[in-house]
């Protein structure tokens, strides 16, 4: 009879979670979505909470997008949702109840006014982008707690002059390695990234007045200008191929505290072959920082710190390299040391004794700044 029992009780067990199972697969739509029209929005069915894929508004149609109101169920969206050049959208009342998302596009809408109806919105996995959007004015709306996992780009949206909402400064003051803020072309104070900076922390510890890259044949020299300094501490000058990925080129210190225009230089002696990417950020003594504008030079050829490539006998390190305080090391490919020497940088390295194959230079100087170079010995 026990037995019976038990048995009745794992079937019942069995029968109830198949029946939430069920539910939850009911309010699940899988694929994606995409309304051109206001007639295709109405036609959506409410039971639906999830999608897996994207969700595309854009008015492609006549019959224009005009209100969000019959999404106001959706809870998540697993890929990207995209409100695109839907010019007759004031607002996105009925993504209130949208709570995580893996990416985020507000363009070129061009009635839009405000994201108050985002509140709910606390998780978007990858990029926001929000762009081009006529008469967008606040970002106050969002939610305090949202959190951005990608790129956040917030451009050309031309009387947007609020940008420091909660959210936006958490991200400011410090977003995932690996991604960007991109601020540019609004209005106010969300003219620009310093702008933005001066909204969530008050005044700058640096005004910057110039800003400009030139290359000089394989190397590029940085200046720029300040008129204010304040409790500022130093210069990071950082370099990138694709805007996306930056490494630090060099440090130098700020004057710290000044009225007056002061002037500093930089030469980047080992920028990459093609585009190069540069930007300032601009620290304070508080670790608190922001970023300059970027600027972009072009080099036929950038020299390299060590030569010939492959080699065999000896390895040289460049003429801008030897003899500077500062450590070289080569490993080969399984990681391991095969040569290392700190202090004065030699001119050559005798390799004739070392196995042919690929090995990874590693050139670190008094600064800290590494540069790596793959070699290859010859057989």
């Amino acid at each position: 009879m026990q037995l019976i029992l038990l048995k009745s009780r794992r079937l019942l067990l069995l029968i109830m979670l198949a029946a939430v199972s069920g539910r939850l697969l009911a309010q699940t739509y899988v694929g994606n979505v995409e309304f051109t029209s206001q007639s295709a929005l109405n036609s959506w069915e409410s039971q639906w909470k999830t999608v897996t894929g994207n969700i595309y508004i854009t008015s492609l149609a006549s019959d224009v997008v005009t209100s969000l109101a019959p999404l106001q169920n959706i809870t998540s969206v697993g890929g990207a949702i995209i409100i695109a050049e839907n010019h007759s959208l004031i607002s996105l009342n009925g993504l209130g109840g949208l709570q995580t998302a893996g990416m985020l596009e507000i363009s070129f809408n061009g009635a839009l006014n405000n994201l108050g109806a985002l509140s709910a919105l606390t998780t978007v996995t990858g990029t926001v982008n929000i762009v081009g959007n006529e008469s967008l004015t606040s970002l106050t709306g969002l939610a305090t707690s949202l959190t951005i996992g990608g790129d956040l780009t917030i451009r050309n949206n031309p009387i947007l002059s609020t940008c420091n909402a909660p959210a936006i400064c958490n991200y400011q003051h410090g977003h995932p390695a690996g991604t960007y803020l991109n601020v540019s072309g609004n209005a106010g104070m969300c003219f620009n990234e310093a702008m933005l900076y001066s909204a969530c922390n008050g005044p700058l510890p640096v005004v910057l007045t110039e800003f400009d890259a030139i290359g000089e044949g394989s190397s590029v020299r940085l200046s720029w200008a300040t008129t204010g300094e304040t409790n500022a501490s130093h210069f990071d000058i950082e370099r990138s191929s694709d805007g996306r990925a930056w490494q630090k080129a060099g440090v130098l210190q700020a004057r710290g505290e000044s009225l007056q225009k002061e002037t500093y230089s930089f030469s980047d002696n080992y920028p990459f072959t093609g585009e190069n990417l540069y930007r300032l950020r601009m620290a304070d003594r508080d670790a608190t920082y922001s970023y300059s504008r970027i600027r972009s030079v072009y080099v036929r050829e950038a020299p390299v710190p060590a030569y010939p490539n492959p080699f065999s006998e000896s390895l040289f390190l460049s003429p801008n390299q030897a003899g500077l305080p500062g450590v070289v090391e080569l490993t080969d490919i399984r990681g391991k040391v095969v040569y290392q020497a700190q202090g004065q940088l030699p001119v050559s390295i005798t390799t004739s004794q070392w196995r042919s194959g690929t090995y990874l230079l590693k050139l670190t100087d008094k600064e800290g700044i590494s540069r790596q170079l793959r070699v290859v010995k010859a057989e």
